[in-house]
């Protein structure tokens, strides 16, 4: 908890008990806040307020016992034409606060500089893209991935144990984790998806439009990224789990600075969600705390060097695909190379990723490639020594 935060505040029940709650301000640092907690036309948050505002009875639009009739079956699970129509769906909430905030701040006439986070909770399970954008693609023109096809043989004993439950019948679908799915719910749930992308792509033109007609848009930064990707269908899988290939753990991230002259620059440099918080505070020209671990990424859009690697940690509170609860996941990707540990667990992962993008021959156990694992092993062990917390700052002398 930071001292201006409280994640008890996000939580949906606190919402639910109490009607009329309101987060404590600041909220993590921002003066203003209107909050769309959860995902697919099940938000809640300061959104169930806007929407109560616009229909008079709004719990007959949620979910999927109140959804529409659809031109076809629908096989993706999590999913439901919902009766919320486009103009009060959560991905116009968002679109339409930040919109306001911006009109505000340009017609003060204020210099002071200002920071808004414009997180739609799209695109997400459940998949309930409105109105047009359910129908507009058609999932038997959505291409299978290539990574769908991950040979039985193959599979890493986590993988085949979600490829299990599949096959018995037995995978829980309607939870947050991944799990094992067939082709057609693949490409439903990517066709859902691009709906749902769509949606925020007109939602973020008109949030740009507002920005410009505000005389805002030459002095003003923005930054498009998200938090994870989706198997997707790769792997036969869906959703996200402890499992960190591609799919999940590259995602876009737009650095556009009216300030620097250049322009359309395409980076491959390692960066992460670690670089956000330094790269923000460098270009307003704020100093850092001590521990601070990022780089610069608009220096970075501009040519400048990456990390050399890449770690990820996590850390999972129950227990599936054949571990323990409280079982531990450490990723370094590295080079062309990805590398992977589990707690309690005598095996692991380690791929080529430019001989093998898709990510099927483990080489772990691979004899020819015994000194690579041990490099990365190495590397590992010394990035997160690396990575380790710094602050509070020592002063003095220790024993």
């Amino acid at each position: 908890m930071w001292l201006d935060g409280d994640y008890e505040q996000e939580l949906p029940p606190t919402w639910k008990e109490n009607p009329d709650f309101e987060p404590d301000l600041p909220f993590y640092g921002f003066d203003e806040v209107a909050l769309a907690v959860g995902h697919s036309d099940r938000v809640t948050g300061h959104y169930s307020r806007w929407l109560a505002e616009r229909h008079p009875d709004p719990d007959s639009l949620r979910g999927p016992r109140n959804a529409l009739p659809a031109n076809r079956k629908i096989i993706a699970p999590q999913a439901w034409r919902t009766a919320i129509p486009e103009e009060l769906y959560p991905t116009t909430f968002v679109a339409e606060k930040t919109i306001d905030f911006i009109k505000k701040h340009g017609k003060s006439g204020r210099s002071q500089p200002f920071f808004v986070q414009c997180s739609f909770p799209d695109p997400h399970h459940p998949f309930t893209p409105p109105g047009k954008y359910f129908d507009m693609y058609d999932p038997a023109d959505i291409p299978t991935p290539a990574a769908f096809f991950h040979p039985k043989e193959k599979l890493p004993p986590n993988v085949a144990a979600l490829h299990a439950e599949r096959d018995q019948g037995k995978a829980n679908k309607t939870g947050q984790r991944g799990f094992g799915c067939s082709e057609e719910e693949a490409r439903e749930a990517i066709a859902l998806n691009y709906g749902s992308i769509t949606m925020i792509d007109d939602a973020i033109g008109r949030v740009l439009n507002a920005l410009n007609n505000s005389g805002l848009s030459d002095n003003t930064i923005i930054v498009f990224t998200t938090d994870h990707g989706d198997f997707m269908g790769d792997h036969q899988l869906l959703l996200k789990a402890a499992i960190h290939y591609q799919g999940l753990i590259r995602v876009p991230c737009i650095w556009s600075d009216p300030a620097s002259n250049r322009k359309g620059n395409v980076s491959s440099a390692f960066t992460g969600t670690i670089d956000l918080a330094s790269s923000f505070l460098d270009r307003a020209g704020v100093g850092g705390f001590n521990g601070m671990q990022g780089l610069n990424l608009g220096e970075i859009s501009d040519g400048a060097p990456g990390h050399e690697s890449m770690v990820i940690e996590e850390s999972q509170r129950r227990g599936y695909m054949g571990f323990d609860p409280n079982f531990r996941t450490r990723t370094i990707v590295a080079d062309q190379w990805r590398l992977t540990l589990y707690s309690g667990a005598a095996w692991g992962e380690l791929y080529n990723l430019e001989n093998d993008p898709n990510e099927f021959d483990n080489l772990w156990d691979d004899p020819g490639h015994v000194a690579v694992r041990t490099e990365m092993l190495e590397r590992l062990a010394r990035r997160m020594m690396d990575l380790s917390d710094s602050s509070p700052l020592s002063i003095g002398h220790g024993p």
